[in-house]
């Protein structure tokens, strides 16, 4: 294994110990605040937060990639990243502070106008974290930014807790997040070592202009696209509906942020050390896709077919509405856990052109999508989601691979027999599933007969199909825990 290799690998690990992490902190969280806080108050948060994380996006505005890509920055450069970014968080609290009543009218959610403001400082607290986050991620140190964000993650939860015990309702929420900004800022400049000094240099950023400007656009884009199902949703059929829909959503990211996210947040750094070198990209990049898939997509397929035991243990009787929506969302989340690294790869190449043409192309499908779908209520609403994701799928693939003179055959050949392994599994569980059901058993007993059976039906279908895989995810999970 090369140097470069073993880095990723390590990187990765540490990233999935992170994402483990935070998995961990929504299994402890959710269990406990679904039963302390009202579907409104998990409503009211999915407002708020859209706001605030779109304002993020210019807090960034794409100099923390270009600082990972560059082949080496100055000290002029990072100086004047950061006092870029410092700037614009504080005119972007502002803004947002008083411009809250305007977004809580638009959202037709009185409630959500204090909220937001107290939402705004997060802003400020995380354009602290832009410059220390690339320059640990330029230094390979993973394993820093893992210790920080799971520090972070449960400090924060550990306030909602007892916030949401003291009657603090949706606040409980609120202050789970400035915490964790707070914490992870704090913690980044703890353990960065970026050259910094009063200066201001426009040519520094003149100079990745177009690199940036076309990142911003797209993650402007893209936002829009996430998050219209909020906006959608909250407008015509309300807090309620929202709130199930988020809590759904939310366990569909579970296994994207447990593995693909993990790999992604490595892709860039480790990808740009040989970007000229489009052979070895492609079968990099393909290796990822693979890699991803035999993760995530047994995990949708098994998410897809015990929704409702899902649903049942971990929440509680009063969230089962959620159910369907999570078992239609689970297929999207098999989708976007390939399209997760996408972002790192236009990056290494340097395309973020064609990745903003195709953003925009996917906010507006997915948009109409949503229109189409809200007339047929929640249900109608996901899978609307799911067939403007499936129209996507194959476009925006066949461009990523022509970069690297790649085709759909080669991503067939990465992904389409694990493809196969999981959907078989998941409608035998399934049907596993239903049968249990029938005869009486509980949910929790559904859960502790399926898991384990689709566990190891799935290893079957690998040694039937594709053996090289097992050695692979050992090896994998070997290093993960080392």
């Amino acid at each position: 294994m090369s140097d470069l290799t073993q880095t990723a690998t390590k990187g990765t690990a540490w990233n999935t110990v992170a994402s483990l992490a935070r998995i961990a902190s929504a299994l402890l969280i959710l269990p406990i605040l679904t039963r302390l806080l009202d579907p409104a108050d998990f409503g009211i948060l999915a407002v708020g937060m859209p706001v605030i994380l779109f304002m993020m996006l210019f807090n960034d505005m794409g100099i923390g990639p270009a600082l990972v890509r560059a082949d080496n920055p100055s000290k002029s450069f990072w100086s004047t990243a950061f006092f870029t970014n410092l700037v614009m968080g504080t005119l972007l609290t502002i803004i947002v502070y008083a411009t809250a009543g305007l977004a809580a009218d638009a959202f037709k959610t009185p409630r959500a106008e204090p909220i937001l403001q107290a939402l705004a400082f997060a802003l400020i607290l995380n354009c602290f974290s832009v410059v220390p986050g690339a320059w640990l991620m330029r230094q390979f140190n993973f394993r820093a930014l893992a210790i920080i964000e799971i520090v972070s993650s449960f400090t924060g939860i550990a306030v909602a807790i007892y916030t949401a015990q003291q009657g603090a309702g949706a606040w409980a929420l609120v202050w789970q997040q400035l915490t964790m900004f707070a914490f992870k800022s704090t913690l980044l400049w703890a353990c960065a070592r970026v050259p910094l000094a009063l200066t201001f240099d426009w040519r520094e950023i003149k100079a990745i202009l177009p690199f940036i400007s076309n990142l911003l656009g797209s993650q402007i884009i893209n936002f829009f696209a996430r998050n219209s199902d909020n906006f959608i949703i909250a407008r015509v059929l309300g807090e309620a509906a929202l709130g199930f829909y988020s809590i759904a959503y939310r366990i569909m990211l579970l296994p994207i942020q447990f593995f693909a996210w993990g790999i992604a947040s490595v892709l860039l750094p480790t990808l740009s050390t040989f970007k000229t070198d489009l052979p070895r990209v492609k079968q990099a990049c393909l290796r990822v896709f693979r890699i991803i898939a035999l993760i995530t997509f047994p995990a949708m397929a098994g998410i897809a077919a015990l929704s409702e035991p899902i649903i049942g243990v971990i929440l509680g009787p009063k969230m089962l509405p959620a159910a369907p929506i999570l078992a239609i969302l689970a297929p999207i989340g098999a989708f976007q856990s390939l399209s997760s690294s996408q972002g790192a790869m236009f990056m290494t190449l340097g395309r973020t052109d064609i990745l903003l043409r195709y953003t925009l192309l996917t906010t507006i499908i997915v948009v109409i999508a949503f229109v189409i779908g809200t007339r047929f209520g929640l249900v109608g609403t996901a899978i609307a989601y799911l067939i403007g994701n499936m129209i996507l799928v194959v476009p925006i693939f066949r461009s990523l691979l022509g970069l690297m003179d790649g085709t759909l055959r080669d991503m067939w050949g990465a992904v389409g027999i694990t493809a196969i392994n999981a959907l078989l599994m998941g409608a035998i569980i399934y049907l596993l599933a239903e049968y249990l059901r029938f005869s009486g058993a509980t949910d929790l007993e559904t859960l502790l007969i399926c898991i384990p059976a689709g566990g190891a039906l799935y290893g079957a279908l690998l040694l039937l199909t594709d053996r090289k895989a097992i050695p692979e995810l050992f090896d994998l999970g070997r290093k993960v825990i080392a």
